[in-house]
């Protein structure tokens, strides 16, 4: 059957769009090596090369999440045997100092295994993904032991700590650079950090300086991220932008924090199909591998920081945090968010200039957060046919989809004659139809020879993420024009 797709549909598609795998044989698969032992789910009782053969994968559930989200793995094994139980005690993280360097002697990938009409098995499968084994959950019931062993990624265990040391001293300042990257590397557990531009093709730079102000960057016993946090909200990015968190776990390149500058669509742009996202199609039947969507859909009006920031000790002045002006109209709900001039400024930015470089500052890095760190409007979960693909987000693939929902068949009157009929002719939800669905983050589900990848995504709207005279989505995404967003005021808001 040809999978065709007509032109109002192709008006919300960014490529062709995705359709089911082949059909083949499919096997799901989980593959992970944790200090030199093996498990493998797809060759049963053989799985475990040690004590011998006497523990299996029966299940996997992987998870990650955009920004300070983090990733988590779930594994439930099945084991015979007392020392097949302490063999797998053995492999959880007991210690900060070695989280570094038992994170990277662990991994585990996963998939499907193909076997073509010739017999011919073909794999299917992510790279290799590090994970550190923190938490064990045991029942035991008739002989055999049922373990869930929850894992997690490097950056967890420093939430379990806060970091003392300031980096730089008088007379001796860093660059913000070089003092991320140096307290990243002096601190136990270890871990790389990448500078990452807006266009993924380089190195951010900073304003004022590529590596940031000089200056004591004090640590305040926080941990390490919240310490970050603290740092790279001093000061924007060259193209006045500001920055958020990913963590790369592949193998390739080691466990990694990335800094990554904003790189969301802005107000003033038309983002359609900008970068390489996937296209899927809700209710296309056998021509699509989506299972099943569920959105949600609640105006969230409190966008949160729009309270004064207070000039300090060394001016008395009061400054209205707004968003991008780009952005207005728009109605500045939510709570206030007073802070006090960053002592980091002292060394480098003349005092007058400081509340305003604050302000601006706060609402770049504001921006660039507000998708993961504050509730979204419209948000849902799509869950598809296994894909590897979504094994990793730190790439460009991973931030959008595109999604065509057509609506189910209705009932009408075809002209004809004056009964109603089943019409073959289900027009598109314009609503949910959209270029622009952000990734929020993805869900890997293995078990029983079923494979599942849901996506959890999320829209911008008018009034809440957009200025009021946007469509849902943003420019270019193809979404509706609301009309009942007002004007971006309400009484009692101060000019």
């Amino acid at each position: 059957m040809a999978c065709l797709t007509s032109a109002e549909i192709q008006k919300y598609l960014c490529s062709t769009p995705e359709k089911p795998p082949y059909g083949w044989v499919y096997t799901p698969y989980v593959e992970m090596e944790m200090k030199g032992g093996t498990f493998n789910v797809s060759t049963g009782n053989k799985s475990h090369e040690q004590d011998p053969n006497k523990l299996v994968i029966s299940s996997m559930q992987y998870g990650l999440q955009q920004a300070n989200g983090g990733m988590k793995v779930d594994f439930e094994l099945l084991g015979e045997g007392s020392e097949v139980y302490e063999n797998v005690v053995k492999l959880l993280n007991k210690t900060i100092k070695l989280a570094s360097t038992e994170t990277v002697e662990n991994k585990f990938r996963f998939g499907w295994l193909l076997k073509d009409c010739d017999g011919v098995t073909i794999p299917d499968l992510s790279e290799w993904i590090h994970f550190m084994p923190k938490k064990l959950f045991t029942n035991i019931d008739k002989g055999i032991t049922k373990i869930k062993l929850e894992c997690v990624d490097l950056l967890q265990r420093h939430n379990d700590r806060r970091i003392e040391k300031n980096q730089g001293k008088e007379g001796n300042l860093k660059r913000l650079k070089q003092a991320i990257r140096d307290m990243c590397q002096a601190e136990d557990p270890p871990i790389k950090v990448e500078f990452r531009n807006r266009e993924w093709t380089g190195e951010l730079i900073f304003e004022i300086h590529p590596d940031g102000i000089e200056a004591v960057w004090k640590a305040n016993e926080l941990p390490l991220l919240s310490t970050i946090r603290n740092w790279v909200s001093t000061i924007k990015t060259i193209n006045k932008l500001g920055v958020y968190f990913k963590y790369d776990p592949s193998v390739e390149t080691g466990p990694k924090l990335i800094i990554q500058e904003d790189d969301s669509c802005k107000p003033d742009e038309n983002c359609s199909c900008k970068g390489e996202e996937k296209s899927f199609i809700v209710n296309g039947g056998n021509c699509s591998p989506v299972i099943e969507f569920n959105p949600e859909i609640e105006w969230i009006l409190d966008a949160g920081g729009f309270g004064g920031i207070s000039g300090g000790g060394d001016s008395g002045e009061m400054v209205k945090n707004k968003e991008d002006p780009k952005l207005s109209p728009i109605e500045n709900s939510g709570s206030g968010n007073a802070q006090a001039l960053p002592s980091e400024y002292d060394y480098t930015v003349p005092q007058e200039a400081r509340t305003v470089l604050l302000e601006k500052t706060t609402a770049a890095q504001t921006t660039a957060n507000k998708p993961f760190d504050q509730a979204r409007s419209i948000k849902g979960d799509l869950s598809i046919i296994g894909n590897v693909e979504y094994a990793n987000l730190v790439e460009q693939m991973g931030r959008y989809v595109a999604i065509a929902v057509i609506s189910p068949f209705s009932i009408g009157d075809e002209g004809s004659n004056n009964c109603d009929t089943w019409l073959a002719k289900p027009p598109l939800n314009k609503i949910l139809s959209n270029k622009r669905w952000m990734i929020m983050g993805v869900d890997h589900q293995i078990e029983a020879g079923k494979y599942i990848t849901k996506l959890s995504v999320s829209l911008p709207v008018p009034n809440a993420e957009l200025s009021v005279k946007d469509p849902i989505g943003g420019k270019g995404s193809g979404g509706l024009t609301m009309e009942n967003t007002g004007d971006g005021s309400f009484k009692g808001e101060t000019e």
